[in-house]
């Protein structure tokens, strides 16, 4: 993932999505290791995929995983790494031994495990509900597609994420005042990224094109409300706030550009085109 500027080496807290130490997420990791009297629930309880925690919860009985045992092996190890990735890569091995035994399916165990972790990372995305600060309104958010104001472009964006092809697709369409149809793009990238990272790249690559064409005022508009607010917000460190970073200097190179936010479910218009 190419990142345009090259930002200075820094410390970075994994823990926060800002990259800034805070107490409370210090706490909730260190409480994530407490000891349990049964191990199983902890891994039901973890911020995975139901059918992955339900999954990995019950295989720990059979005999094949070596019963109680094997659980307790799972809990201990688990301590030492990330636990919620480590019960996706036995998830990820479960799956891919089933594919290798009923549909005789071989499998690339570094490819196994990259997949295990995006599908985990695209998941946790797309269920995270963003906290907006005390004081903080939203009034770019909109609850359906409408017409840019007189003279002014509307440039929607969206994403597609294919595991299976370890594949992201960008896409975007570029409407005028009276919503006519005035250009559209889409291009296809080898790799995966989280959801969050994937909708910044995307209007990344659309503002980069937007660029060369020498139009102004336009009103950028995504349906990925993490995204969003991570542009009106100040800049923090990670991998995903200098992507967020690299949309904004695009920005101020473009003629009055303006960014909103529209519910996913009526973001039709790069769908319909």
């Amino acid at each position: 993932m190419a990142i345009i500027q090259k930002p200075c080496d820094q410390w970075f807290w994994q823990w926060e999505q800002k990259g800034v130490y805070s107490v409370k997420s210090c706490y909730k990791q260190l409480t994530k290791v407490a000891a349990s009297d049964r191990p199983w629930a902890s891994i039901w309880s973890l911020h995975v995929p139901p059918k992955v925690g339900a999954g990995v919860g019950h295989a720990s009985f059979c005999p094949v995983w070596g019963g109680s045992s094997a659980l307790e092996h799972v809990g201990d190890a688990a301590y030492l790494i990330a636990k919620s990735k480590f019960v996706m890569a036995c998830w990820s091995v479960w799956c891919s031994r089933n594919e290798s035994v009923w549909k005789r399916i071989g499998y690339d165990l570094s490819t196994m495990l990259h997949r295990a972790l995006a599908f985990l990372e695209c998941w946790r995305d797309a269920n995270e509900k963003l906290l907006v600060g005390t004081g903080h309104i939203d009034t770019h958010a909109v609850a359906t597609w409408t017409r840019p104001v007189h003279g002014r472009l509307k440039l929607n964006t969206d994403v597609a994420l294919r595991v299976e092809d370890n594949a992201m697709g960008f896409g975007w369409v570029l409407r005028d005042d009276g919503g006519n149809f005035l250009a559209a793009k889409n291009m296809r990238v080898p790799g995966l990224c989280t959801v969050r990272e994937t909708n910044v790249l995307s209007i990344r690559e659309a503002l980069s094109w937007l660029k060369g064409t020498d139009l102004g005022a336009v009103d950028v508009e995504t349906d990925c409300h993490i995204v969003f607010n991570a542009i009106i917000s100040v800049s923090f460190i990670s991998v995903f706030g200098y992507l967020v970073d690299d949309v904004k200097n695009l920005a101020s190179e473009i003629e009055d550009v303006e960014f909103c936010h529209v519910k996913r479910c009526e973001l039709c218009c790069p769908h319909c085109c």
